[in-house]
């Protein structure tokens, strides 16, 4: 069984699983609110060339983050 990582560890086309989060904070709240629950399967699918945003596609949609949001998200790399 691998353990909980970070999502900032994770790389363009890596699947993962949503663990939890770090704090209670309105951008988990949101995340929740869309679906990234934990037990949801996801991906990363495009990284931004200068390391500002992350997009991640879950449930068919695509979403665009920011790398100081997704340090909340802990994940489970699959």
């Amino acid at each position: 069984m691998e353990k909980t990582v970070y999502f900032n560890t994770l790389r363009r086309g890596d699947l993962f699983i949503v663990c939890g989060y770090t704090d209670k904070s309105a951008i988990t709240f949101r995340l929740r609110e869309l679906g990234l629950i934990e037990g949801t399967t996801a991906s990363v699918y495009a990284l931004s060339p200068l390391g500002g945003t992350v997009a991640i596609k879950f449930f068919g949609g695509i979403f665009a983050l920011s790398r100081d949001n997704l340090k909340k998200i802990k994940v489970k790399k699959i």
